[in-house]
């Protein structure tokens, strides 16, 4: 295998005999206490085992009989996705007659061919709406993007629309993660069709022109970076409370309490299944299927948590729907009106602005605890229904 950049990669690593062998070499030997080396991280100059453990530069030592295969090792070849158990998704980058090197979406390595799972052709990947940050703080937003591959083909898909289409050129070496929930960023592993995704790149970038908003691009907005994180929030909000429909976006940002200077809001960056009605505001596009079952009555708050855990579907015109395991659908009712509480939720918060303790439970006997709790906080008292406003 060719030498890596890394720089524990130059350093030779002893075998019991005394010879020594180079960390991407070691492929398929054996620790001294037996395990099989299955792969090396250049990133991290981690040797992975058999045995599920990793194993540091420092820390290995190896047998000095290596048994060579009695016939080639089937190579998938250059250039095709496969999938790993401890790297996920990657591209196959270069091979050698024992091992392969690949790339995941933070990663490069170096890994025995029985580690690594082919992708089939027909593995396509869906997302409706995904954000590109970039570390110039600009970002990308794309709509409806189909990619084969896995992970790193639809890294690979990404990269190529940004340069060919935006003038925008990623290095190779760049790392690509998962902006989750609180700004956590995440390896990407597997990703799969999906309603939204915040990539997050790490890396060099330069660009064609001065230029940087693309000239002929459809389907493809640039904006800021926090502008692209600010409306992808909005929506996932919107996704976990639909009793807030019909509303303007202004209403999401204002809830939320983003500062509209910084990233006012724009309903070009509106995702599907949310639309804009004629009066200016926000509507939920997802029409009731067909139900098989009776529809089931449940109480609000238990409506909410559906809602949360992602069983409970919201529908156009504030209606619910939920699918069974056998694909059956069925209709939620729920006999309180939650966009009627959700409002009058938010007068009481306006209200309790006020310095004292107000029993908002009182105030609100309809409104499912779960939304007092996450209205007002820690200073809710779920066992009096009292919040002290300081």
């Amino acid at each position: 295998m060719a030498a890596h950049p890394h720089d524990m990669q130059a350093i030779e690593l002893l075998s019991s005999d005394g010879t020594t062998v180079f960390p991407a070499d070691a492929m398929g030997y054996r620790t001294e206490d037996g395990f099989l080396v299955l792969g090396y991280d250049y990133d991290d100059a981690t040797f992975y085992l058999n045995n599920g453990t990793t194993r540091t530069h420092g820390e290995i030592t190896f047998n000095s009989f290596l048994v060579p295969p009695s016939k080639p090792l089937p190579m998938p070849a250059v250039g095709r996705y496969v999938t790993c158990a401890v790297l996920g998704d990657c591209r196959v980058d270069q091979i050698s007659n024992a091992a392969a090197l690949v790339r995941s979406a933070t990663r490069s390595a170096v890994m025995l061919p029985v580690a690594l799972t082919p992708l089939q052709a027909t593995c396509v990947i869906d997302v409706g709406t995904l954000s590109v940050l970039l570390p110039d703080n600009t970002a990308y937003v794309l709509k409806g993007i189909k990619a084969n591959g896995g992970t790193m083909g639809l890294i690979d898909h990404i990269v190529g629309l940004l340069n060919t289409r935006c003038g925008v050129k990623i290095s190779n070496e760049a790392k690509f993660y998962e902006r989750a929930e609180l700004g956590m960023l995440c390896a990407l592993r597997h990703v799969r069709s999906c309603g939204r995704l915040l990539l997050e790149v790490r890396g060099n970038i330069s660009y064609t022109s001065s230029d940087h908003a693309p000239a002929d691009a459809d389907g493809i907005i640039f904006t800021t970076a926090i502008s692209a994180v600010t409306h992808s929030t909005a929506m996932d909000f919107l996704a976990l409370n639909p009793w807030m429909l019909p509303c303007t976006l202004d209403d999401v940002f204002d809830r939320l309490g983003f500062c509209k200077h910084g990233a006012p809001p724009d309903y070009a960056l509106v995702r599907t299944p949310y639309v804009l009605n004629g009066a200016g505001k926000l509507m939920l596009v997802s029409h009731m299927p067909d139900c098989a079952r009776e529809p089931v009555t449940v109480p609000a708050d238990m409506l909410v948590h559906g809602i949360r855990l992602m069983r409970v579907t919201a529908r156009t015109g504030g209606e619910y729907s939920m699918c069974y395991d056998n694909g059956d659908h069925c209709e939620i009712v729920c006999p309180t009106d939650l966009h009627v509480v959700y409002k009058q939720l938010e007068n009481v918060a306006y209200l309790c602005t006020v310095i004292g303790k107000h029993n908002v439970r009182e105030m609100l006997p309809d409104c499912p605890d779960t939304l007092l709790m996450e209205r007002f906080g820690s200073a809710y008292d779920d066992k009096t229904g009292i919040y002290t406003s300081a």
